[in-house]
């Protein structure tokens, strides 16, 4: 009966295995600490990451990646303003630290991504290895926060809004 059940289930896996990499689909990889987590996986040639934090023994998504920009998180615009488009070329975690490696037209980013601690804070190092003579405008890391905030900062104001919310 167990040998029964057991096999049974291997043609469920293997389906289901066949139907996630048939879509292109790959399971994103995980760098998690006591506090903080972060997903990040390929889509379409695209980097997707979502930033989770540990919140009453569950796991609550907090930001995304800006994934309006040309890379996902990252995006390189050339001189003039015109954004570079990119694929992710290589995504691992190696000595618990998430790397990110990207092609944006002739140049390499290379994203680094590691706990401080257990969290909750991550530290992140982008760094973009230009081509021969590059005329670039700006390198942007950017994330979406997926929550309403409590407050909110405004400097031009002296500080903390409360009409804000």
């Amino acid at each position: 009966m167990r040998t029964a059940i057991f096999c049974g289930w291997i043609p469920l896996l293997l389906g289901t295995a066949w139907l996630a990499a048939a879509a292109g689909a790959e399971p994103p990889l995980v760098l998690r600490g006591e506090k903080v987590c972060v997903e990040a996986q390929q889509q379409e040639g695209r980097l997707c990451e979502r930033y989770l934090a540990l919140r009453d023994g569950r796991w609550v998504e907090v930001a995304r990646g800006d994934e309006g920009r040309t890379l996902g998180s990252v995006s390189v615009l050339a001189a003039g303003g015109r954004p570079l488009a990119g694929t992710l070329q290589k995504l691992t975690i190696a000595g618990g630290t998430l790397v990110e490696e990207l092609a944006a037209g002739p140049h390499r980013i290379v994203r680094k991504l590691s706990i401080l601690g257990g969290g909750p804070w991550l530290r992140v190092v982008t760094r973009l290895e230009p081509a021969a003579g590059a005329a670039l405008h700006q390198l942007a890391d950017r994330f979406r926060f997926t929550a309403r905030p409590d407050w909110s900062f405004a400097p031009s104001v002296g500080g903390f809004n409360p009409d804000a919310q």
